[in-house]
């Protein structure tokens, strides 16, 4: 979408970067251009005027043809700054709990981690580097700017907590490197690995997830677009920027429903044996990548549409999920006809969302307000909210935006 907005990038401070800021290349190719979006998808606001007023940025994402990193070329981090404003969790489902119960349990058997030390960067409110320790009674450290919690959780042989960044400095010697969707939200991708496996100190596994930018471009599932991402990792470049950074993948996967993407690696040096064989061919990215911007465009066109018609006949319209994915559908439709918007996460609730100002209620709103559709905003949590619904009494439809 190329329209003109209020607040351009220049404003921010950003230039558009020249070259692949995962491998060097200047091989680039223009995706699509997302404009005026709020900086913060993930942050929430106490009042309508305040969310209304949210700093944006632009999103012109584009490709590049060496290594299949996609980014934001006119990415500004100084527009950023993380802080325990910033909610992304998603423990409250009981879905995606026990996803990370699976995984923490795949995690502790595969690389024996029993009374081991696990390192965390960017542990988000704890929960998943909490399960590696109970699972394998194992000793943890957290470090995030944005947690919250107490200093010291009494869980497996303890774990304990920062506030802040990690630094190379740190005196801490893990068996087991963890880093969880934080490397979608650093600039320079490559940098951020070789400090995981500085980490590692040479002898620890390391374990990356991320959003699986591979499944964002076939679904496709253009809601995942946000200012909050500098960097969206296909399979093959999550590896070459893993490779790049002097590790050896032993494996590489997609979960939580092909949404997620992660890599088992080991610090100990490169075996000489590459992993990119084994991940998506640059030419079948590349077709990927030539129909995603159509795919934008029609997805934000018929939506626009729909929400409209649903207004023009009365009906009543929530959408669930106060996400990134939930926040960026109602930035990028005209969204003015819908009220609420549901999360399960009490911290959330009677909070705004950023850009548009819809207010984020419980699921026992829905009991008085009786709407007509619920638009659910992740389909792999369709069951868990189907019931939920139906356990209000609330006989609303719910359909999943794609």
């Amino acid at each position: 979408m190329t329209v003109e907005t209020d607040i351009r990038q220049e404003e921010l401070g950003g230039r558009p970067a020249e070259a692949c800021t995962a491998c060097g290349s200047s091989n680039l190719r223009f995706v699509v251009e997302v404009p005026n979006i709020p900086a913060f998808c993930n942050v929430l606001l106490d009042n309508i005027d305040a969310a209304k007023a949210v700093r944006r940025g632009d999103l012109r994402l584009v490709y590049c043809e060496e290594c299949s990193f996609l980014f934001n070329a006119v990415f500004d981090a100084d527009v950023l700054a993380y802080s325990p404003e910033y909610a992304n969790s998603l423990s409250c489902s009981p879905s995606f709990g026990s996803f990370l119960q699976e995984m923490a349990e795949r995690i502790v058997r595969k690389h024996d981690l029993n009374e081991k030390t696990v390192l965390e960067l960017g542990c988000g409110d704890g929960d998943f580097l909490t399960r590696l320790c109970t699972i394998g009674d194992n000793r943890g450290f957290g470090f995030d700017p944005s947690y919250f919690g107490p200093p010291v959780v009494q869980a497996g042989l303890g774990v304990e907590f920062e506030g802040r960044y990690y630094t190379t400095d740190e005196k801490v010697r893990p068996d087991l490197v963890c880093s969880r969707h934080v490397l979608e939200h650093v600039e320079e991708p490559l940098e951020f690995v070789r400090l995981l496996a500085d980490a590692a100190a040479g002898k620890a596994a390391l374990y990356i997830e991320v959003p699986n930018a591979t499944y964002m471009l076939e679904k496709p599932a253009i809601w995942d677009l946000i200012y909050e991402h500098p960097g969206y990792f296909t399979d093959r470049a999550l590896v070459m920027v893993a490779e790049k950074a002097g590790l050896t993948v032993t494996e590489s996967s997609t979960t939580f429903q092909d949404q997620f993407l992660y890599i088992d690696a080991q610090a100990s040096g490169s075996t000489g044996d590459s992993h990119l064989e084994q991940t998506t061919s640059l030419d079948r990215l590349s077709e990927l990548v030539s129909s995603f911007s159509d795919e934008v465009e029609q997805a934000v066109s018929r939506w626009t549409d729909k929400v409209r018609q649903l207004a023009a006949e009365g009906k009543r319209v929530v959408t669930w999920g106060a996400g990134s994915k939930g926040v960026t559908f109602l930035n990028l439709v005209d969204s003015s006809s819908i009220d609420y918007i549901v999360d399960i996460n009490p911290m959330k609730n009677g909070r705004y969302v950023p850009g548009t100002g819809q207010q984020v209620v419980g699921p026992n709103a829905l009991i008085e307000y009786q709407p007509d559709l619920v638009l659910l905003m992740n389909g792999v949590y369709q069951r868990e909210v189907e019931d939920h619904v139906r356990s209000l009494g609330v006989e609303a439809a719910v359909e999943v935006v794609d």
